[in-house]
C-alpha cells in the first residue's frame, strides 16, 4: 500500500501543471537541500532539474531569502503547519514576476512547495487597478451624477454627494428614494430591464432634494459587466432643469400667442422666401378653405387678380 501511494505521489508529483519541489532540511533546518523539482517548475523557473536537485535551496533559489519564503519554509518544517505565500521575484530580464506558493510538511520531514506563475493575473489586477483609479477620478470630478445600483435599485456607488447629504449617508440606500414618488416604480422597471435583457436604456425623471426645489434629470441605464454576467446597473443623470423650464415656458408662450391669434378677426398667416404657406389661422374657414388645403401651397394661388 505504501509503495502504491509513494507511485501515486510521484505520478501526480510529476504530471502536474503546478510548478512543485521538495526541500530536506540541512543545518539544523536553516537551511534546505532541494531533492526533487518537476517539470512545470522548471518551466517556470527557467532553470534545469540537473542544475537545481542536490544544491542548496539558497544557492539554487538565492531569491527566496529575500522574498521571505526560506522563513516561511524554516516554519513549516518546525510546525508542522501549512502555509500560503504571495512573493515577487525578478524575472529574466528583471521586470517584477509573482509566485504564488503552497508549503506543507510531509510525514517523511521534507517540506514541499507547490506554486503558480501568477504574474499575469496579477498584472492585470494592476491594470484594473489603475483604471479603476482613472474611472473614480474622472467620476468624482464629472458635473453628471454617475451611481451604480444593484437589482432592486440599492446604491453601490456614487461619484458625488446629492441631496445635500455625504457619500457615507446615501450608499446602501435605494435610488427610487431621489426622485419624485410618481417616477419611483418608473425607475424600477427600467433598472429590472437592463438586468434582464442587458440593453440600455434611457428616461427622464424629475427628482432632487426634498422640497419645492426639484429637478428634472436625463437618466440613462448601462448594464456593468463582469465575465458576461451582469452585476449592476450604472445611471448616469444628467441635469436637464433648465431645458425643461425653457420648453415649458415656450410652450406656454406658444400656448398664449396661439390664443391670441387664433381669436383675431383678422386672417393671420406665415410664408417662407419662397411664398409658400407654412401657417395660417383657422380663420380661413371663413373663406371656403381648410387649414390642410393651403398649408405647403404657394401664396399666389389664393391672390384674387
Amino acid at each position: 500500500m505504501e509503495r502504491n501511494d509513494g507511485n501515486r505521489f510521484r505520478e501526480l508529483f510529476e504530471n502536474m501543471s503546478s510548478g512543485a519541489a521538495i526541500y530536506r532540511p540541512t543545518d539544523d533546518g536553516e537551511d534546505f537541500l532541494v531533492v526533487d523539482f518537476n517539470w512545470a517548475g522548471e518551466l517556470i523557473e527557467r532553470k534545469r532539474k540537473d542544475d537545481v536537485v542536490g544544491r542548496r535551496l539558497t544557492e539554487a533559489f538565492p531569491e527566496v531569502s529575500g522574498a521571505g519564503l526560506l522563513e516561511v519554509v524554516r516554519r513549516v518544517w518546525r510546525t508542522s503547519s501549512p502555509e500560503y505565500r504571495l512573493i515577487t521575484v525578478a524575472g529574466a530580464k528583471g521586470e517584477k514576476e509573482w509566485r504564488e506558493n503552497h508549503i506543507f510538511k510531509l510525514p517523511s520531514g521534507e517540506v514541499v512547495n507547490v506554486y503558480n506563475d501568477v504574474t499575469e493575473n496579477k498584472k492585470m489586477e494592476e491594470t484594473l487597478r489603475q483604471s479603476e483609479e482613472t474611472w473614480n477620478s474622472i467620476a468624482k470630478n464629472a458635473a453628471i451624477v454617475i451611481v451604480t445600483v444593484d437589482r432592486s435599485g440599492k446604491i453601490m456607488f456614487l461619484n458625488h454627494a446629492i441631496s445635500g447629504k455625504d457619500n457615507s449617508q446615501i450608499v446602501g440606500t435605494k435610488v427610487q428614494d431621489y426622485v419624485s414618488p410618481e417616477y419611483a416604480d418608473i425607475v424600477s422597471q427600467r433598472i429590472e430591464r437592463v438586468f434582464r435583457t442587458g440593453e440600455s436604456d434611457r428616461y427622464e425623471v424629475m427628482g432632487g432634494p426634498q422640497g419645492d426645489n426639484l429637478m428634472w434629470h436625463e437618466v440613462s441605464f448601462a448594464p456593468v459587466e463582469l465575465e458576461g454576467k451582469i452585476m449592476a446597473v450604472s445611471l448616469i443623470a444628467n441635469d436637464v432643469t433648465q431645458r425643461k423650464r425653457t420648453e415649458e415656458a415656450l410652450k406656454t408662450s406658444e400656448e398664449k400667442y396661439r390664443t391670441l391669434i387664433e381669436g383675431s378677426n383678422h386672417l393671420p398667416y406665415a410664408v417662407d422666401m419662397q411664398g409658400i404657406v407654412k401657417y395660417v389661422g383657422p380663420q380661413v374657414n371663413r373663406y371656403g378653405y381648410s387649414e390642410d388645403e393651403v398649408i405647403s401651397r404657394s401664396f399666389l394661388e389664393f391672390v384674387v387678380s
